[in-house]
């Protein structure tokens, strides 16, 4: 597949188009897929011409778009937008191109996993595995195993989730989609420090500098990401000052998205606290406890997890620390 220079406008694609070629399509995704967190809405509108042009050529295109929309409304927090786009996806599709059905399938495993409804999930990728390796690409199964790891990730089985991302590392052609290897190697990295394993921690440095060199030039916030598993990999490593100062510096960067900012707060507390700094650390978890608040959706279980933890903190029982708080799904979402 070739690639194809997008112009700057996006409606310029609507002139001069009637039937365009699989490659424009997949140039719109592919020029999303690291830019999300950039612009959401700039993303959307590309995603928008996408989805004209593909209504004019045929339901399997169509029912592309219609997924890669949805992932994008995904990644920015909008849950029932995203459903909405993947079961229109699935009936466009009907009964048309099984390994299209396995990648929509694929995307609702992700869905799921971050509203933490992991049964579910588990059931999807299944299924979207069984259709994978019967009807996809070696590619398409790379895509399916870093689905599953997600599943694993959520459920903090993170030994099971390096193994996953790892064989999925390994299915992933690069020049077909340097997005997908970069959300992977990405995820790598982040389950090697949430596994703790301080022998491999070597790895991380080695999947963050493969993440590094998947990105364009323009995805600052896919970079910022990265940098946010370094910070973590500091913390683990007992550098608390170097963890404290990458991690503060993130905020500016992720101001759009609440569930970032939140879930980077809880991070950051934990940096304070093994300083220890206890008033930096309460200070962390109350900015984290508002935005949890302020987000529609998130499982109340997470926040009363912050509220537990910081009344823990206040009345200095020593029976909690920021360690002890659950990781929001919504909020830590993993690149997919």
């Amino acid at each position: 597949m070739g690639r194809v220079e997008l112009p700057e406008n996006p409606s310029d694609l609507l002139e001069d188009v009637e039937c365009p070629p699989d490659e424009i399509l997949a140039a719109i995704r592919e020029h999303g897929a690291c830019l999300a967190m950039e612009d959401v809405g700039a993303v959307l509108e590309w995603a928008d011409v996408g989805i004209e042009l593909a209504r004019k050529t045929g339901a399997i295109r169509l029912a592309r778009m219609l997924g890669y929309r949805g992932s994008v409304l995904r990644m920015a927090g909008h849950y029932e937008e995203a459903e909405s786009h993947f079961h229109e996806a699935l009936s466009v599709l009907g009964d048309q191109s099984p390994a299209d059905r396995a990648d929509i399938l694929l995307r609702m495993v992700w869905l799921r996993s971050d509203q933490y409804q992991l049964d579910e999930a588990s059931e999807l990728a299944d299924r979207a595995i069984y259709l994978s390796k019967r009807f996809g690409s070696k590619h398409q199964l790379g895509k399916a195993l870093a689905a599953v790891a997600g599943i694993y990730y959520a459920k903090d089985e993170f030994d099971e989730a390096v193994q996953y991302f790892a064989d999925s590392q390994q299915h992933l052609d690069y020049k077909a989609s340097p997005s997908s290897y970069y959300a992977v190697s990405h995820n790598l990295a982040a389950s090697l420090v949430k596994a703790r394993n301080v022998k491999r921690f070597g790895r991380v440095f080695a999947a963050l500098k493969e993440a590094r060199r998947t990105l364009p030039p323009r995805a600052k916030g896919a970079r910022a990401k990265l940098k946010w598993v370094e910070g973590l990999l500091y913390l683990r490593l007992g550098n608390n000052n170097r963890a404290v100062e990458i991690l503060s510096r993130l905020f500016k960067r992720f101001e759009g998205s609440p569930e970032e900012c939140a879930t980077l707060a809880v991070d950051l507390a934990k940096a304070y606290f093994e300083m220890p700094n206890l008033a930096e650390t309460c200070a962390t978890l109350e900015q984290a406890l508002e935005l949890y608040r302020s987000i529609e959706g998130v499982n109340p279980d997470f926040v009363a997890s912050i509220a537990e933890c910081l009344d823990g903190l206040r009345e200095r029982t020593g029976e909690y620390d920021p360690w002890d708080v659950r990781d929001c799904v919504a909020g830590e979402r993993l690149a997919a």
